[in-house]
């Protein structure tokens, strides 16, 4: 079964050379909607619509068959405004590079963003750096997505400040006699134990591009 999106989607990904794959892993979008969209299965909703088309930087509306103009009339402007989007997708920033093994800044300037599921909850993405934490599923080069928050729970994952030296740095928090101990989730790497310290925000979930 083939309809206008299909045609012109595939027509794209063709002359742009981009795989389903890396389509996948830059939108967040599963492999197997992305499969069935080619196949024309099925048609994207409007919010998966305007996600695929601006990774694109293709009109929309060409995209199924309701503009004949293939390119977009001014690509310095977006492809879309909040109102575009169902309430289950949010826009994330990727704001820099946070440490699991020794310190890092966190740049804050940013023209990164990950598309995710607004029930994640989340503010921000980081990018991790280091492996101090692979017992806990998070790898160097991941996407880890943090809700800005300043105290969480015992036991949970935490992107935090060592305000002592400005770094920051992605660990396990416990506190305990007016002290905060960051644990890393590699038997490689002690403990951190200190009072300078902020939290920036617990980590709500990890992507991987594979």
């Amino acid at each position: 079964m083939t309809t206008t999106f299909s045609i012109r989607f595939k027509q794209c990904l063709k002359e742009k050379n981009i795989k389903q794959a890396e389509l996948a892993r830059f939108t967040n979008i599963t492999p197997s909607s992305i499969s069935d969209w080619s196949k024309g299965k099925y048609t994207p909703k409007r919010d998966k619509l305007i996600i695929l088309a601006e990774y694109l930087s293709v009109n929309p509306d060409w995209l199924v068959g309701d503009s004949d103009t293939m390119d977009i009339e001014n690509p310095k402007e977006k492809l879309f405004n909040t109102e575009d989007f169902s309430d289950d997708v949010s826009k994330l920033p990727i704001l820099g590079t946070i440490c699991a093994g020794d310190g890092v800044y966190i740049e804050e300037e940013y023209d990164e963003h990950i598309f995710i599921d607004q029930g994640m909850r989340a503010d921000f993405a980081l990018r991790v750096k280091g492996d101090s934490m692979i017992e806990a599923g998070i790898f160097d080069g991941d996407l880890v997505f943090i809700r800005q928050q300043s105290s969480v729970r015992n036991g949970k994952i935490a992107a935090v400040r060592l305000t002592e030296w400005n770094e920051a740095s992605l660990k396990k928090i416990f506190v305990k006699n007016d002290n905060v101990i960051l644990y890393p989730c590699n038997p490689d790497y002690e403990p951190i134990v200190t009072r300078n310290v902020e939290i920036i925000g617990e980590c709500v979930g990890v992507y991987r591009e594979l």
